[in-house]
């Protein structure tokens, strides 16, 4: 039953990384989750967001267009969208500090593992199935 309700918590991924997009996306499709589309910038990935029902946003911090926490910040105007998990390179406390403080879940620092990815992304899953959001 868990693997099937895992199929219905839409995951978003906005990250320019073509290559860390798509290893992101495969692990999160072997372990069940639905991931419901993927941009490789922020605008592209506001209007998906807006126009799919997405339930977690995994967000790049550094992106060519625009910051991923100007986009989480924007992110917090769609209905339904609860959960997001940042990612970045960057290693300042500050920017994690900057990303918590606009309402991100969780923060991974690149390079990830598997494990931390998945660990992360179920934590989340847990806390949308606690509040029946799924």
């Amino acid at each position: 039953m868990a693997a099937d309700k895992k199929k219905n918590f839409n995951i978003l991924i906005v990250e320019d990384s073509d290559l860390s997009r798509k290893t992101i996306s495969s692990i999160l499709e072997k372990e069940g989750f639905n991931i419901i589309a993927e941009s490789n910038n922020t605008q592209d990935g506001l209007l998906l967001a807006r126009t799919n029902p997405v339930h977690l946003c995994i967000i790049d911090v550094v992106m060519p267009d625009q910051s991923g926490i100007e986009l989480l910040k924007s992110l917090g105007e769609v209905p339904g969208l609860r959960y997001y998990l940042m990612i970045s390179s960057l290693t300042n406390e500050s920017v994690v500090i900057d990303c918590i403080s606009h309402g991100a879940n969780d923060f991974l620092k690149k390079p990830f593992s598997e494990k931390d990815l998945i660990l992360s992304v179920h934590k989340l899953y847990e806390h949308a199935l606690s509040e029946k959001l799924i």
